[in-house]
């Protein structure tokens, strides 16, 4: 079994890979289609898996720079995971992670991520879903009594504009985890300043200082049974923001009936705090998983207490390198992370690699009640400062490539 990188030699060996994996049409991507530039915020690599001369199974690695602990992070997407009907079940997938893995530590890659056709499938390779998110439908005559707050709106349609949204955008996803840093050929296909077949509007919001203090994305959905404003995106940072968001929507009330607000992250989630919940649907799914593939170098990364301090920590993994004892210690610019001798019981945590990065990307606190549903963790000691340490975080995620 061969794995390779693929090149426009392969088209026709990858058109019928995905056509026969997910019944697409056999001239609708090719090998090299949409790769992005390299080094850029969206670049691709393609890969197969060959059997001889016959690809059996077929992937793609896009390189994100991602927001990690208040810092930007070279982070792997595995993405359009495919393997043809007649070679499911021989190992392909499994040949490709062990495979891929060392690769990504050879590129300096800590944590990878992927969003999964099944969360139980990529669990087994020690993936493990760190990100929920809701879809929010609002009846748009119910938000009749924000409109006091309305004002501050502005359409998106030119450089000033967009900077003055990167600039708001890059300092929120600073403050969480997994957001990824945009380049203008990012925000043309989010923001819709891209030609598209279907339109789509940005609208960005001004605090009562003058900087951009929220924005949204939205597309018509409109059909004779339908009058829905499909909403991307909803940022805002704080209240009022909100407030005056929610005013901006009422205004289409004559043209739209309902506005359907879709991944919204669950730090963002405000159907609590609606004046009228009538008519309201809410509904929650999972959405990403991450993986930790350089333990040592994930935990130097980690965000840590400004005072001296240090904790030892095992990680329980199928990753070679990364199975074993740490101590990692703090106090100045940069975390120190060594391997120890110490056992499990012997250290003040021991996780499994799943865990690991449910931990470290802050998608629970160690405190947090619900982890004795989990396997995978023991707290033996040092328990006030790995409950400093391990803290929940937002984290943020909704961009499709």
């Amino acid at each position: 079994m061969i794995i390779r990188e693929l090149t426009s030699a392969d088209d026709a060996a990858y058109r019928l890979t995905i056509a026969s994996a997910w019944d697409w049409p056999t001239d609708r991507t090719s090998a090299t289609d949409g790769l992005g530039t390299p080094g850029s915020e969206s670049a691709k690599s393609r890969f197969g898996v060959f059997e001889g001369e016959r690809m059996t199974s077929a992937f793609t690695v896009c390189e994100h720079i991602t927001a990690f602990e208040g810092r930007w992070i070279t982070t792997w997407d595995l993405e359009q995971v495919a393997t043809r009907p007649d070679h499911r079940r021989s190992g392909c997938i499994r040949a490709t992670f062990d495979a891929l893995f060392p690769l990504m530590r050879e590129n300096g890659i800590s944590l990878a991520a992927l969003m999964p056709f099944s969360f139980p499938f990529y669990r087994q390779f020690g993936y493990e879903e760190i990100y929920r998110v809701c879809t929010l439908t609002l009846p748009l005559d119910r938000l009749a009594s924000y409109r006091r707050y309305s004002g501050g709106a502005f359409l998106l349609e030119d450089d000033t504009g967009l900077r003055e949204l990167d600039e708001f955008y890059t300092a929120f996803a600073l403050q969480t985890n997994m957001a990824t840093r945009r380049d203008r050929t990012l925000w043309e296909k989010i923001a819709g300043l891209a030609p598209t077949a279907q339109p789509k509007f940005t609208y960005c919001f001004r605090n009562a200082d003058g900087r951009v203090s929220g924005y949204l994305t939205y597309q018509p959905k409109k059909t004779p049974e339908l009058r829905r404003m499909e909403i991307g995106e909803f940022v805002y940072s704080d209240l009022a923001t909100l407030r005056a968001m929610l005013a901006f929507l009422s205004t289409f009330s004559s043209h739209y009936d309902t506005a359907r607000i879709i991944d919204l992250p669950l730090f963002l989630d405000f159907h609590p705090a609606l004046d009228d919940f009538a008519g309201t649907a809410h509904e929650t799914r999972a959405y990403k998983m991450l993986r930790v593939v350089d333990a040592a170098k994930a935990l130097e990364l980690k965000r840590y207490p400004a005072r001296e301090g240090s904790f030892t920590v095992y990680v329980e993994d199928t990753l070679e390198w990364n199975r074993g004892g740490y101590t990692v210690s703090f106090g100045g610019k940069d975390a120190r992370v060594v391997k120890n001798s110490l056992a499990p019981h012997e250290c003040d945590l021991a996780v499994e690699a799943r865990m690991l990065s449910r931990l470290l990307a802050g998608s629970v606190a160690i405190t947090d009640p619900k982890l004795a549903l989990f396997e995978g963790l023991e707290l033996n000691s040092n328990r006030a400062l790995l409950a400093d340490i391990f803290t929940e975080r937002p984290i943020y995620q909704t961009d499709f490539y």
